[in-house]
């Protein structure tokens, strides 16, 4: 507890400073050959980029204040020791003001590119994007994917093992009055 409440007091002065003026730029999600970028090591917002309001996420979600966001299981632990604590939000902290992180063997840098094989939302958004489903199915198997359903279909399958289930829960719960009643069963 002690630490959140050094790290937010880090926060507030840093803040006061002017240090997040300008903060680093949003990077481009990419596709490099088999893998597809999902996410940004730092970046427990989900926006593609680690700034002030990734900072704050993480104090608050050490600090119970906030429940994890969904992308907080991708990115949060940028100390890779399987533990999300101020520690992780200090690395942030620094990487956000333009301070240098040590580098810590076998863990992505702040603000790096999280890549893994496509996921299976990946395989579910070209598939609409081509017409071979509709966005409706789109939203349907994604929950699928989300939840491990051995029903969805086989080509949309792919390597979810980084990708966070909430967001396809998310994206059912916009789009819920857009579903035929077959498909809310």
């Amino acid at each position: 507890m002690m630490n959140g409440l050094r790290c937010v007091c880090l926060l507030a002065v840093l803040v006061a400073a002017g240090v997040f003026a300008g903060g680093p730029s949003r990077p481009e999600i990419a596709v490099a050959g088999e893998e597809v970028q999902v996410g940004v090591m730092g970046d427990v917002t989900c926006d593609a980029a680690v700034g002030l309001d990734d900072v704050l996420a993480l104090v608050r979600s050490n600090a119970g204040l906030l429940p994890n966001p969904g992308c907080m299981v991708v990115a949060a632990d940028v100390t890779c020791d399987n533990n999300v604590d101020a520690v992780d939000a200090l690395r942030a902290m620094r990487f956000v003001a333009g301070l240098s992180n040590s580098e810590i063997e076998g863990c992505e840098a702040v603000g790096a590119a999280i890549m893994q094989g496509p996921s299976s939302y990946a395989y579910i958004a070209a598939a609409v994007t081509n017409g071979d489903i509709t966005p409706q199915e789109g939203i349907v198997y994604g929950v699928m994917a989300a939840y491990g359903d051995p029903g969805l279909p086989d080509n949309l399958k792919g390597d979810d093992g980084g990708t966070p289930s909430s967001l396809a829960v998310a994206k059912a719960y916009e789009g819920w009055s857009t579903l035929t009643p077959q498909q809310q069963a």
